[in-house]
């Protein structure tokens, strides 16, 4: 048994690419890397400041002033993993959150 993939779905794995969005964090301007794709996704936020038309689409950076990192670590690692940092269950994408 081959393990080699047949070539269409190779060609198609070579034509994705990730771009990285870079987050910087309050006052503390703590920095982050993040999957473009994934963050816009998620947020309704980040999907219209990724847009060609803002600054920090064109840039792949967006600063938030008003938002502890601590926050937005816990967000980070959700696209990571999928799961609430919080908890141990596995959160759909479109699924709500509610409280335990």
């Amino acid at each position: 048994m081959s393990t080699t993939p047949p070539k269409k779905k190779m060609k198609l794995a070579e034509e994705i690419t990730f771009s990285s969005l870079t987050v910087i964090m309050g006052s503390t301007r703590e920095v982050f890397h993040v999957r473009k794709d994934l963050v816009c996704l998620q947020s309704k936020f980040f999907d219209k400041a990724c847009k060609q038309g803002w600054a920090s689409g064109s840039e792949n950076t967006v600063t938030l002033e008003d938002v502890a990192a601590r926050a937005f670590k816990d967000f980070a690692s959700f696209l990571r993993t999928g799961k609430s940092p919080n908890r141990t269950r596995k959160i759909h994408p479109n699924q709500e959150c509610q409280a335990t």
